[in-house]
């Protein structure tokens, strides 16, 4: 069993007094493996609702018997999907 985790309101820069709203869901991400660890072939696609931006976040893991500690996700692009309100 493996666990992610990230602070998303600095990944968005969201003013910490703000009530932040997001969005989630799954897509294909593909990327090359980077030493023993390899990338899922999805990501999480992750909207802020005031801002208007997207990230994408990847995830790697090791094929490992032994229990790992939580990992950070990986973000991998941005894009704006509407003016910020």
């Amino acid at each position: 069993t493996y666990a992610y985790f990230r602070n998303l309101a600095a990944d968005f820069g969201v003013d910490p007094t703000a009530k932040p709203h997001y969005v989630i869901v799954s897509g294909d991400v593909s990327l090359p493996a980077q030493g023993r660890a390899q990338f899922a072939e999805g990501g999480l696609y992750v909207g802020e609702m005031s801002s208007g931006m997207v990230i994408c976040y990847a995830f790697s893991f090791v094929f490992n018997n032994a229990p790992a500690a939580p990992q950070q996700l990986i973000p991998v692009d941005r894009f704006q999907f509407r003016q910020a309100q």
